[in-house]
């Protein structure tokens, strides 16, 4: 409840008075919900007293999930509290709670799988036995990895080169694939299950203090077909060094022809642009 100032109370009197007709003056302490300006107090002492709060929610959000990391369960019970109290004034319930260690030992978040257990980040992709090789069906299955966060680009980025050899040759959506093209994307279809092995943490920072030197390293590179970049994170503390993939991008080079150099620039700068997100 937000509280009254006191040399404001007295413009809040009220008359009591009880079965024997006693008249007794009281005083509001706090700010009752009749007031004009109960609404605008609530949300003004909200956005004042839980600052931190609505910026991690504000950063925290991707649709209609939330993920955020804290320190210690204390901070994250703070968290949970005031949260629901700033998404109740909008009417809207935050539900379905999950945090490291939780008894469930996977959970969907964000289109990954959180192994809560181990406290890392994978995708789990279930292959169709029987499918059409065809232009169309090369989109399909190259949007159906979803990968925020680009640990997977080494895999993704052969399914995007096999999508623009079939563009070259000008093949309708569903126009059967080459041979050629139909044994380079079984083999690659085939192998999207080993996917579930790859996992990274998903705290950043490790096991190392929040007291921790923490630096930002990226780095780009090209090649005539594909250009890249990443951003790493690297915690020092006390001589213990720790050092993290954050997040990765890469891009197929356009169908025109394009020189080395260039390649590199584009690197660089989807490099830069991923240094100024982050």
């Amino acid at each position: 409840m937000v509280g009254i100032h006191h040399k404001d109370r007295d413009a809040l009197r009220f008359l009591w008075y009880d079965t024997s007709g006693n008249i007794t003056g009281y005083r509001f302490q706090r700010v009752p919900f009749g007031l004009t300006s109960s609404s605008f107090h609530l949300t003004a002492t909200t956005q004042h007293e839980l600052n931190e709060t609505v910026t991690l929610l504000k950063k925290g959000f991707y649709a209609d999930d939330l993920a955020v990391s804290m320190y210690n369960i204390k901070d994250a019970k703070k968290f949970q509290i005031e949260a629901q109290q700033i998404m109740e004034l909008a009417k809207f319930q935050l539900n379905s709670w999950a945090t490291t260690g939780d008894e469930r030992e996977s959970i969907s978040i964000l289109g990954l799988q959180w192994d809560t257990k181990n406290d890392l980040l994978y995708i789990n992709i279930e292959v169709a036995p029987n499918i059409c090789y065809t232009k169309r069906t090369l989109l399909a299955k190259a949007q159906s990895v979803f990968d925020p966060i680009g640990f997977l680009c080494p895999t993704l980025v052969i399914i995007k080169l096999i999508l623009q050899k079939a563009w070259k040759i000008k093949l309708s959506w569903d126009e059967p694939l080459p041979s050629e093209l139909t044994v380079e994307f079984q083999e690659w279809y085939r192998q999207l299950p080993k996917l579930i092995w790859c996992r990274i943490p998903r705290a950043l920072g490790g096991s190392l203090p929040k007291e921790a030197k923490r630096s930002l390293h990226v780095f780009v590179d090209a090649s005539k077909s594909i250009y890249a970049a990443c951003i790493f994170l690297r915690s020092e503390y006390q001589g213990a060094v720790e050092v993290q993939l954050i997040q990765a991008k890469n891009r197929i080079a356009p169908t025109d022809r394009i020189t080395i150099p260039r390649m590199e620039l584009l690197a660089a700068l989807i490099g830069s642009r991923l240094y100024l997100e982050i």
